[in-house]
């Protein structure tokens, strides 16, 4: 956990605030949480927690898709450096992975190319650690398409054996003709009561940590 300090010189509402100091800069939701004692709660969150037991695929309830990848994001080879030590230097990864300063995927580079970039952890004084958060950040950095957004029909307005879609959880999805596969979050649910056939599903990819978010990445 890192302390950070911020001051406003101008007057603002609080929804104002916290939305462009903390969603505009780390994405996350807000939800508001009703608690035993009848307080309520605001939650900061990366996820609700949850998965949906319904599948998205097509042929079966989507009706409309399209995707959309933000080449400026990504990235196919990394060098990260952890913790300032007492000469001046950084922590690197190059005891633990063969001599090397930087980390890539292979499959990416393939498609994409060497697409260098650069990501700092200052938390991290570990080559180790350094490593594996090195790969966790990379698959974020190569994790495509970025975005999909897709009108799909909620099967349980017609099973109600099938569990209803919730927002913020993570969904399988598949569509074979489009070469998509994975689990992604639902991002945002608008629903139509009178024609469920009109319901807007927004889902995106994984989204980077607050402490991965901080590190420099060009």
């Amino acid at each position: 956990v890192r302390d950070a300090e911020r001051t406003l010189e101008t007057y603002s509402d609080t929804l104002s605030v916290l939305t462009s100091l903390l969603i505009n800069n780390y994405g996350g939701y807000f939800r508001v949480r009703e608690g035993s004692n009848g307080t309520r709660y605001l939650d900061y969150l990366t996820n609700y927690g949850g998965t949906n037991p319904q599948e998205i695929r097509f042929g079966e309830n989507i009706l409309d898709l399209s995707s959309q990848i933000d080449a400026s994001d990504i990235v196919t080879i990394l060098i990260p450096e952890g913790a300032e030590l007492e000469d001046g230097t950084k922590v690197n990864i190059t005891s633990v992975n063969g001599g090397l300063n930087y980390i890539s995927d292979n499959t990416a580079v393939g498609k994409w190319g060497r697409v260098w970039g650069y990501a700092e952890f200052p938390d991290i004084s570990d080559p180790a650690e350094l490593l594996t958060e090195a790969r966790k950040y990379l698959t974020n950095l190569t994790a495509f398409p970025q975005t999909i957004n897709l009108t799909a029909f909620d099967l349980s307005y017609v099973d109600t054996d099938i569990e209803s879609l919730n927002l913020g959880y993570w969904t399988n999805f598949i569509s074979s003709p489009h070469g998509l596969q994975g689990t992604y979050l639902l991002q945002k649910l608008t629903r139509h009561l009178t024609a469920p056939q009109n319901d807007q599903v927004t889902f995106g990819i994984v989204r980077t940590t607050i402490s991965g978010q901080t590190a420099n990445t060009s």
